[in-house]
């Protein structure tokens, strides 16, 4: 977990702003199941007015039908565009692309009428942790970028040639989250934006349970043998007992009880759902 002090969004934002200056365009990658959750609020100040491309990532894991109601409300400034892509295949990279060849040709006609040659266009990726920053750029690679395993490490700075229209710079300098929200952390603590090793992850876990309990749905109730008349203690009595969490004797463990639920959640284990 990269800790957000003062001082350290500073130095931060400071050295996106100027390496935002060598780039043509922006690629912000947001989670596609808490899509005004995994926004920057600083985003727009640092892009300046350069194009941007907001690709929601983790399409796959989320509830497309709510994430895209949420999407259709928002305003969209001229030069800014969307769309979602999948995190466990290619789903959406193929609009990508064709927003890319959109912003091309604007490029194209721009340095056209300054006498300059076309030239792939600069690009840089920026996101909060975790949201999917190298999984997005081998997808449009279809190669491997190396990365971390943890929240925030996406090893070393390079640029990366995608095609003749496009290269990227991947930076290792995430964007910070909305501070200060408590629901926002839960969101972003859920979703896996903040390491388990700094989290209260039962505190996340049980705010997890309360919002996907009402939906009762398959994948969740089957995955933990669950009926749909269990309060709290029972859901981790439940899963503890069927999984073998113990501490002691009998008494469930509910800390990895609570890592089990995060866990699965995230990998669409129990279900498909958009948590804004």
């Amino acid at each position: 977990m990269i800790n957000w002090y003062p001082g350290h969004m500073f130095k931060t934002k400071k050295a996106l702003t100027d390496q935002i200056k060598l780039v043509d365009v922006v690629l912000e990658i947001r989670d596609a199941r808490i899509p005004l959750s995994s926004k920057n609020p600083d985003i727009e100040e640092i892009c300046k007015n350069k194009p941007r491309i907001v690709l929601f990532n983790k399409k796959d894991l989320a509830d497309v039908e709510k994430t895209e109601e949420i999407l259709k409300k928002l305003p969209w400034p001229e030069g800014v565009y969307y769309c979602l892509v999948e995190s466990k295949a290619t789903g959406g990279i193929k609009e990508v692309w064709n927003i890319i060849e959109k912003v091309y040709g604007y490029y194209k006609e721009k340095w056209s009428g300054k006498g300059l040659r076309p030239r792939p266009l600069r690009g840089m990726v920026v996101g909060i942790p975790n949201v999917g920053k190298s999984t997005v750029i081998n997808r449009l690679l279809k190669r491997s970028v190396k990365t971390g395993a943890r929240p925030g490490v996406t090893r070393g700075v390079q640029w990366i040639k995608l095609s003749d229209k496009l290269e990227l710079m991947d930076t290792p300098g995430v964007l910070w989250p909305k501070l200060g929200d408590m629901e926002v952390g839960l969101k972003l603590g859920a979703t896996g934006s903040i390491s388990d090793e700094v989290l209260p992850v039962i505190e996340v876990a049980n705010w997890l349970l309360k919002i996907l309990y009402p939906y009762r749905k398959p994948e969740f109730f089957n995955r933990f043998n669950l009926n749909g008349s269990e309060n709290l203690n029972e859901i981790y009595e439940k899963i503890g007992r069927r999984r073998g969490l113990f501490l002691r004797g009998e008494e469930i463990d509910y800390q990895k009880v609570a890592l089990v639920i995060l866990k699965e959640f995230r990998q669409g284990l129990l279900g498909r759902y958009t948590l804004d």
